[in-house]
């Protein structure tokens, strides 16, 4: 008991010492676990996320090959350019999808979804914030996402799928 005495302050110390690192060490395990359940999460929140945008962006391109391919075989829509409305209603319906429209290979509209009179929209390559981009999708042969755009007076942004399609007598663009 006389050692006891002797020594409290030590044994107090050691003691204190000995319950301060095991928390340390504790705190950190938990520490380390907590952080590697929140990576896994947010590792596997960001796979989720691009699994479905790739998905819509597959979607989105599908869609438009089987658009293309029947406006191809639908010789139509050269007399008549409202005929490709009953091809791309399915489209349209998406609430996601503002407008579609297909041009020549000069940029003019052959189809806007936008306006019944397709000689009245703007020419897409002589626009001065489409024609860098456009000028790019000649070069494409799949599916690409155009540079975003916004429009300050809308509060909104927007951003275009282009899709490059030859047909015998000129390319088409949806």
């Amino acid at each position: 008991m006389a050692i006891f005495k002797k020594n409290i302050w030590l044994i107090f110390y050691v003691l204190a010492l000995s319950a301060a690192l095991f928390f340390l060490i504790i705190s950190y395990f938990k520490w380390q676990n907590t952080y590697l359940k929140y990576q896994t999460s947010q590792e596997n929140i960001v796979e989720l996320m691009a699994n479905a945008t790739h998905s819509v962006f597959d979607t989105q391109e599908r869609l438009m090959d089987i658009l293309g391919v029947t406006i191809q075989t639908d010789q139509h829509y050269l007399n008549d350019p409202q005929g490709i409305e009953k091809h791309v209603s399915s489209l349209l319906q998406n609430p996601d999808v503002l407008a579609f429209g297909v041009t020549t290979p000069e940029g003019d509209f052959i189809y806007g979804s936008s306006h019944k009179d397709p000689t009245k929209i703007p020419n897409i390559a002589k626009q001065r914030d489409s024609h860098a981009s456009f000028a790019e999708a000649l070069s494409y042969e799949t599916m690409f996402l155009d540079e975003p755009i916004f429009r300050q007076r809308f509060k909104n942004g927007r951003c275009r799928f282009v899709k490059r399609f030859v047909t015998n007598k000129d390319v088409l663009f949806l």
